[in-house]
């Protein structure tokens, strides 16, 4: 099974959708939707241009969920919506996904620049330590106080809703 898959939408050879499914989170966090986390993908990104057809967006997300379980095998597909960023849910509830509620992965802190680049909490890792070492970070000091040094600011990143769905292939 592949960690990323992307599907598009096309209406009258233009580009009018994507889905985008990745692996995401940790190993327990995709077992605690289903217990073989090989069967668990992220719908981690999902556009639709402005101009695309109404119903365009439960459309690709219902028809690429369909097709990555005959690409790949996955049969549970988890999604998030953001408050913050408008989101509410409709799509979802559209393409009848399951309401899990309100994540539990705990307080989250991005960190905005004073010309308004932002930093989020998932980027306080090894993996993305290039990026502090790009701003001057030594790495001695701690990373948060790295970056309020450097006159950053904290935000509280919202609490999403999770929502899922589960593809068997017998469904229309």
């Amino acid at each position: 099974s592949s960690d990323l898959s992307c599907y598009g939408l096309q209406c009258s050879n233009q580009l009018v959708g994507v889905a985008c499914f990745a692996k995401g989170g940790s190993t327990e966090a995709l077992k605690a939707v289903h217990p073989d986390a090989s069967k668990v993908i992220l719908l981690a990104r999902g556009a639709c241009a402005p101009h695309a057809p109404k119903n365009s967006a439960s459309f690709l997300i219902r028809w690429a969920c369909k097709q990555a379980h005959t690409d790949f095998g996955w049969t549970h597909f988890v999604g998030y919506s953001d408050e913050q960023a408008g989101e509410t849910g409709q799509i979802y509830r559209a393409c009848n996904w399951k309401c899990l509620g309100k994540s539990t992965q705990g307080v989250k802190t991005a960190f905005i620049s004073p010309t308004g680049e932002r930093i989020s909490s998932y980027n306080f890792n090894r993996k993305s330590e290039p990026k502090f070492y790009a701003l001057g970070w030594d790495g001695t000091e701690k990373k948060y106080a790295f970056l309020r040094r450097l006159g950053w600011t904290e935000h509280r990143e919202a609490v999403k809703t999770r929502w899922l769905w589960e593809e068997s292939g017998n469904r229309q």
